[in-house]
């Protein structure tokens, strides 16, 4: 993972950010609007990119120099740019304030940390550094001394252990859903599927709603959705996987994934309407709104959804990576706390000989 391409890195990016915004409903498409949060997941990942870069480098990214009239002056290389107007601009506390349940990738975390060890933000937005050029070369040596000490933590074999270890729930995810998408294709010819973000309407818009909305209520809400489902479907539901999403203005929702048998279900856009309305009228109180991925065409083609052939392994395989990539690796930036992993994630198959988690 710390070699991760940058079409990959960008993929990951779009999907971290759009879980922070909001679904508007047109007549015949959704539009993601995006909120404070989304931004501040923009700025996590540019964060990202620079602690990746500064770990690629290898030439000390500022340099002195005198010019003519005999004063001197810092210069910057692409990645001194980049480090100068993070310490510049950085807001330290959006993250936390944005993502109070979530824990960051141990590059961005570390190099946060770095950061306000050696008071770096004091130091590069003082205007004391600007006044002689003994205090402007005391700066850029501490700048290079910052970027040396962190190219040198994570060395290679050390940026591998500590992205193993961070993205070992991933990984545990991604094996669970192969696992569940496994145990349906095998015990029917077609599946079909559909895919939904299931999260609440603006709080302070609700008349009559709550003022806030905790964990264990959110959680509630989606066990009734889930009775109620597997109550209305029967046998023709297969299996089900969630997993939880959180941020500041959004609150909590879920990224919701329904696979049924294909012989005895067809219309995933009636079933998905059916579900649509249980969470955002009689489960949520109509409290709730959804985005389903099915009811638009590209997105739905992209994503691989509907009724699917077993037999035909390139669209199951296609399925089965947008599927992990959307569930499971989007963790690669920020993930829910270790202490709160058992209420991140679950997944069921409604079959006796298989085990519920």
């Amino acid at each position: 993972m710390n070699k991760i391409d940058m079409a990959t890195f960008a993929a990951l990016g779009h999907e971290c950010m759009k879980s922070t915004a909001f679904s508007e409903k047109g007549d015949t498409h959704y539009t993601l609007i995006a909120t404070r949060d989304t931004e501040v997941v923009r700025h996590l990942i540019g964060i990202q990119r620079i602690g990746l870069a500064m770990i690629n480098s290898i030439a000390p990214p500022f340099e002195w120099r005198v010019l003519k009239n005999g004063e001197g002056a810092i210069f910057k290389d692409t990645l001194g740019d980049w480090v100068f107007g993070l310490l510049t601009f950085l807001d330290r506390e959006e993250f936390s304030e944005s993502f109070p349940l979530h824990e960051f990738n141990p590059v961005s975390r570390r190099l946060l940390e770095m950061i306000d060890e050696r008071q770096l933000i004091d130091k590069v937005r003082s205007p004391g550094w600007q006044i002689s050029n003994d205090a402007k070369r005391s700066l850029m040596a501490e700048l290079n001394r910052f970027v040396i000490d962190f190219r040198e933590e994570f060395h290679q074999e050390e940026l591998e252990a500590r992205m193993k270890n961070y993205l070992a729930r991933s990984t545990q995810i991604e094996q669970g859903l192969r696992s569940l998408i496994s145990d349906a294709v095998e015990r029917t010819p077609h599946i079909m599927a559909i895919r939904m973000d299931l999260a609440y309407k603006p709080l302070a818009s609700l008349p009559d709603g709550p003022e806030s909305l905790d964990l264990d209520e959110a959680n509630s809400h989606r066990d009734e959705l889930l009775m109620i489902a597997r109550e209305y479907f029967g046998e023709s539901l297969l299996s089900c996987a969630w997993k939880l999403e959180h941020c500041r203005e959004k609150g909590y929702g879920f990224h919701m994934l329904f696979i049924f048998d294909g012989r005895k279900e067809s219309d995933d856009l009636a079933n998905a309407r059916l579900i649509s309305d249980v969470w955002d009228v009689r489960v949520t109180k109509d409290a709730g709104i959804h985005l389903c991925y099915n009811a638009n065409d590209k997105v739905s083609e992209t994503y691989g959804l509907g009724v699917i052939s077993c037999s035909d392994t390139e669209a199951l395989s296609h399925f089965t990576e947008q599927v992990v990539s959307s569930m499971a690796r989007t963790d690669y930036f920020l993930k829910i706390r270790s202490e709160l992993a058992e209420q991140a994630f679950g997944m069921a198959s409604f079959n006796p000989k298989c085990h519920t988690t």
